[in-house]
């Protein structure tokens, strides 16, 4: 978010009155002052219209409280987070990346191990990797909340290529149901850079759900399955969200620009990000809209909504980060109760490979998500 200082310079100037030349005449001098006088009440007018605005909104955002912490993922692998307290316990590590050398081939939001998504029913995660020390090619997997039974669910057969890409914006999603889990992946062309498939697990077979031309990444479900949220980068260079039913209807438009975008439980809500060049620099981030396409406005900063509470009431951003040295990386979250506007920020020291998910299981998450 721009600085308060920088937001009333940028808006006093689109508003301040030209500046005068000198008087030629004495007489009029008087016509000056008085001109000079009305202006100055003027910017001091709007400075304070604009200070109680960006105030309101400065205040409402920063009611922040941050855990003890930061908390630490200090190994690569899985780890979860919970969402009251920002602690982390290590759910699974692979045993192949733990070298030096195989850290090197990582980044800090996980070439290698990427984008984690609890499953509805709390008892397993989907996530991507490009498995072995040279693979540079994704694989969804499956792995259980204790750590146990890893399971490769998609092997890039045929015509359906591998996940295109795993991270901050663009990872797998379950079907409410728990049968299947969809990514983004395809022929990656210019003109069609992924769709949206649909891994079923008990068959392992992979079936399109969305294909239109552009880039499709990430996939969102309403609570009943019925309906699916998609955001659409077309060849033209410009975003935009869909929502379709599921196995059948032709996707409407819900928004133009977008991305990212992800249901919440209630069905209230769908959470994107919106950062395209013409949205104003003070409202580039995290956006809530009613699936009918009513009541779009901007909630806070950030680069991606990454999961909601199960009641629809709070909503975790992810912030960014910065690094802390050459191989960890202090990576941001905000929890916003999307009432009140109330931020808890969570900040997780995490080396490269390391990946992390909101659980909010735990006695202490609910507590928190119904206070």
């Amino acid at each position: 978010m721009p600085e308060f200082r920088d937001i009333l310079e940028r808006d006093v100037s689109r508003v301040a009155p030209p500046r005068f030349g000198l008087d030629e005449l004495a007489g009029r001098r008087e016509h000056k002052t008085r001109n000079q006088r009305i202006r100055t009440a003027v910017v001091a007018l709007v400075i304070a219209i604009i200070s109680i605005g960006v105030a309101s909104r400065l205040l409402s955002l920063n009611q922040r409280s941050t855990p003890a912490g930061p908390s630490s993922a200090s190994k690569p692998g899985l780890w979860a987070v919970n969402p009251a307290t920002g602690e982390t316990t290590a759910v699974w590590t692979p045993d192949w990346l733990t070298s030096p050398q195989d850290l090197a081939r990582t980044n800090a939001f996980g070439k290698k191990v990427g984008a984690p998504v609890l499953s509805p029913d709390g008892t397993k995660l989907a996530f991507a990797m490009a498995p072995g020390r040279f693979n540079t090619h994704f694989r969804i997997f499956t792995v259980g909340i204790d750590g146990r039974h890893l399971t490769q669910v998609t092997r890039c057969r045929g015509r359906f290529q591998c996940p295109f890409a795993m991270g901050s914006g663009i990872w797998p999603t379950w079907f409410p149901d728990g049968s299947a889990i969809t990514f983004a992946g395809g022929l990656n062309t210019m003109r069609n850079a992924s769709d949206i498939y649909a891994v079923d697990l008990a068959r392992s077979t992979v079936r399109t759900i969305v294909r239109m031309p552009g880039e499709e990444d990430l996939a969102s479900f309403s609570p009943d399955g019925k309906r699916m949220v998609f955001d659409n980068l077309s060849d033209l260079g410009r975003d935009g969200l869909f929502v379709t039913t599921v196995g059948r209807g032709t996707p409407h438009l819900l928004t133009e620009g977008g991305t990212s975008p992800v249901w919440s439980p209630d069905g209230r809500w769908i959470a994107f990000i919106r950062s395209e060049r013409r949205t104003p620099d003070a409202e580039r981030g995290v956006w809530l809209i009613h699936p009918d396409g009513t009541a779009a406005h901007f909630l806070a900063p950030g680069t991606t909504p990454v999961t909601w509470s199960p009641d629809g009431s709070q909503l975790v951003v992810d912030e960014g980060g910065s690094h802390v040295s050459p191989t960890v990386l202090e990576r941001h979250f905000a929890v916003i109760d999307v009432g009140s506007l109330e931020v808890r920020d969570i900040k997780i020291d995490c080396v490269y490979g390391a990946q992390v998910f909101f659980d909010w299981s735990s006695e202490q998450a609910m507590a928190g998500n119904s206070g």
